[in-house]
């Protein structure tokens, strides 16, 4: 059995039920033996999120590098036979003291981890040239460049 309080509640509940609403110039109500009507869903809402920056990268200081040191000072000469490259500083050294043996005026330099061995420097391109070419008829494969 049910209390007097439950049934003035379900009454006043079935009366706010049948009672129209309008919305928006629709009206919206459910009568009895009708369907309820359609409702509309509304478009997703985009949520902002906060950027978050990355932290700041601090540049590491740069060492100096040190100037090439070279076992013979170069002149006023514009150009230069490079011989070779060398890892390895005692092979490069001993490859200028083949040269200077052969009269060509040899020299080391070392840059960036890396022995040269090159022969000059030489005034013009034409002279450097020459050289070359007397380099290469001792097998080598020297390659002209500017000394400046």
């Amino acid at each position: 059995m049910t209390s007097l309080d439950e049934q003035n509640t379900v009454a006043e509940a079935s009366s706010v039920a049948a009672a129209p609403v309008a919305v928006s110039g629709v009206k919206l109500g459910v009568k009895s033996g009708e369907g309820v009507p359609p409702v509309a869903e509304s478009p997703p809402v985009a949520v902002a999120r906060p950027v978050v920056s990355p932290p700041p990268v601090r540049a590491k200081p740069v060492e100096a590098k040190p100037v090439a040191a070279r076992s013979v000072p170069a002149t006023d000469g514009a150009y230069i036979v490079q011989v070779g490259a060398f890892t390895n500083a005692a092979t490069a050294s001993s490859e200028a003291e083949k040269l200077k043996n052969w009269g060509f005026k040899a020299y080391t330099e070392q840059i960036s981890g890396t022995t040269r061995v090159r022969v000059g420097p030489y005034g013009d391109r034409n002279k450097a040239d020459e050289v070359r070419l007397s380099l290469e008829k001792h097998g080598l494969h020297p390659v002209v460049k500017s000394a400046r």
